[in-house]
């Protein structure tokens, strides 16, 4: 009934304007018997209206706002409501982005329709005071982000979208924060239009209150400039400091005295792409400046800056906050390659490779390690061994390589020939991050893959394949025992052992294993009741594949001996039919 109200009034008001009209309709079709209904307000019916922001004004509603009264049941109007007209200019061309710009404006709840001013043809958004206040920056217009703290100061601040129960010290106004950095532009230049360009793109390209603001540094805001290291770096003091918004405060402030890093970016008097695409990926970047002696550019950065370069060979770390550099790490395997060798070219090749594509302090390092280094060797199913010197690692910490001593290995048995072949097969596991290299029994002539202690875990010992589910270790190469198995049991029907061979391939490591039972291996039947059911024991037990059952010395697993089970007799299944299948 509230919405065939709605739909009948259709006839008795229009904006003039089909497209307005359309979508005003589809909202109230729409509505949800709650909120205030989205309607066309001619704009004769506001009084008292004033200017409170560019875009923004304060009116008296005389009708007010519909909505619907469930408790007397009947359509009422809140007369002469106070709301919020914002304009939007430009808008007496219908297009589709103005009607997703209404759109986005409507997740307000209350957001009560549209209107037009007659003279400029500007359309207007109508919007319930109480509600705009607390969700829209009465200045320009524009929705409010809002934050919430997540450490114990405000420093910690994360954005959120709630529409209500919002703290309002914490909203803040992208487009007025903007605006602010716009017109501030006059106020400074570099003297180099790309320079100027860039940095007001930086500047425009914020996403939060607590972004660094991008500047233009004049040099002779720095004090106390003292070189450090090689690479072009110094520390001085910013005698401004950055600017910040403070977004509890509501105001723009410096952090004065602030120590900092300039990074000389040498041979860049001319400005390239190479240039503003250096500076674009520098984080914590506070802005350029300029040497007006040596006309270098310079990239002014945070302080933390002066720990990501090595003191070696002073390029910058790839992973800063790891002390890692990846060419000075390289270099030291490089130049180890003599202490070394399989005695085979082709896989000294291959583990030099592998060593020069080392790109993190975490990477297991993969070597050639020679058979002797391996003490306490057991067979247990698969091959551990105490590995004596252990793996090769680069500690961070104390910027050097170094080894743990005593690691217990997996060893995994290869072919004797190391071919082209063997490469190529082999090289899933010597991309695994868990293998630590490649050895030989110098008896056997066998290779080895080393692997992490734990590899087996989550690996089959037999084909290397992972494990769906670690914790019944099943893999589908188990298959193949069950396969191979097929010669060794009959039922005396072919129809029959299809049909549990077919099941069998079907086995995903659940349960038991489907299996043709020789009657022989039931004792102790007794029947049960008048039916077609027999209790008895099964001697050789079922077939699981699950940990506790599987015998890593004898690489099978064992069966469930004495198992009491019951026997259901299909009467009428000598001749097997579809019937019979089914109730299989």
């Amino acid at each position: 009934m509230k919405l065939e109200f709605l739909t009948k009034n259709f006839a008795n008001w229009t904006s003039g304007n089909e497209i307005i009209d359309n979508f005003i309709q589809e909202r109230q079709s729409k509505y949800n018997g709650y909120d205030k209904v989205f309607e066309w307000v001619p704009y004769d019916k506001f009084i008292e209206i004033k200017e409170i922001g560019k875009s923004i004004a304060t009116a008296i509603w005389k009708e007010g706002p519909l909505s619907y009264d469930k408790v007397d049941e009947e359509w009422i109007r809140s007369s002469y409501k106070e709301v919020i007209l914002r304009f939007l200019y430009d808008s007496g061309n219908i297009t589709d982005e103005f009607i997703n710009k209404v759109k986005s404006h409507y997740l307000c709840r209350e957001n009560y329709g549209i209107s037009q001013n007659p003279d400029t043809k500007d359309y207007i958004l109508v919007f319930g005071k109480e509600e705009f206040e607390s969700q829209y920056c009465k200045k320009c217009g524009d929705k409010y982000i809002y934050y919430y703290k997540s450490g114990k100061d405000s420093s910690h601040l994360i954005k959120y979208n709630v529409h209500r129960g919002k703290d309002e010290k914490y909203k803040w106004c992208k487009s007025c924060h903007i605006n602010h950095l716009k017109n501030n532009f006059t106020k400074w230049a570099s003297g180099n239009e790309k320079i100027d360009n860039f940095i007001r793109q930086r500047q425009l390209n914020i996403e939060t209150s607590f972004d660094l603001i991008f500047e233009w540094i004049p040099f002779n805001e720095f004090i106390e400039i003292k070189e450090i290291g090689k690479a072009g770096f110094s520390v001085a003091i910013w005698k401004e400091g950055p600017l910040r918004y403070k977004i509890i405060e509501k105001e723009w402030m410096r952090r004065s005295y602030k120590k900092v890093v300039l990074k000389y970016l040498f041979n860049l008097q001319n400005i390239t792409d190479e240039f503003l695409n250096e500076t674009s990926v520098v984080c914590d970047s506070y802005g350029i400046s300029q040497n007006p002696g040596t006309k270098e550019y310079i990239l002014v950065v945070h302080h933390k800056y002066s720990k990501k370069y090595c003191e070696k060979c002073d390029k910058e770390y790839i992973k800063p906050d790891h002390n890692w550099c990846e060419p000075c790490q390289i270099n030291y395997l490089k130049n180890n390659f003599i202490n070394w060798t399989s005695g085979n070219e082709k896989i000294d090749e291959f583990i030099q490779k592998k060593q020069l594509n080392i790109n993190n302090e975490n990477s297991n390092v993969f070597e050639w390690i020679p058979y002797n280094e391996f003490i306490d060797i057991k067979e247990i199913g698969y091959t551990t061994a105490i590995r004596k010197e252990g793996t090769l690692y680069f500690d961070t910490n104390k910027m050097r390589w170094k080894r743990t001593t005593y690691e217990k290995v997996c060893l995994k048995y290869l072919s004797q020939k190391a071919t082209d072949e063997f490469i190529n097969k082999d090289e899933s596991y010597l991309t695994n991050e868990l293998c630590y290299g490649i050895s030989q029994n110098p008896d056997t002539k066998d290779y080895i893959l080393v692997f992490k202690n734990d590899y087996f875990d989550n690996h089959c010992e037999k084909c290397d394949g992972k494990y769906k589910y670690s914790w019944n270790k099943w893999c589908k190469c188990h298959l193949e025992y069950l396969k191979n198995d097929f010669t060794n049991w009959t039922s005396g029907n072919k129809i029959i052992d299809d049909l549990i061979q077919k099941h069998q391939l079907k086995y995903n490591g659940h349960s038991t294993v489907i299996e043709w039972i020789p009657y022989d291996k039931f004792i102790n039947n007794n029947k049960i009741g008048e039916g077609d059911f027999t209790i008895a024991i099964w001697e050789d037990g079922p077939l699981n594949y699950c940990p506790s059952n599987y015998s890593a010395l004898n690489r099978k697993y064992k069966r469930k001996s004495d198992e009491k089970v019951l026997l259901k007799y299909l009467s009428n299944s000598r001749n097997i039919n579809n019937k019979f299948l089914n109730e299989v």
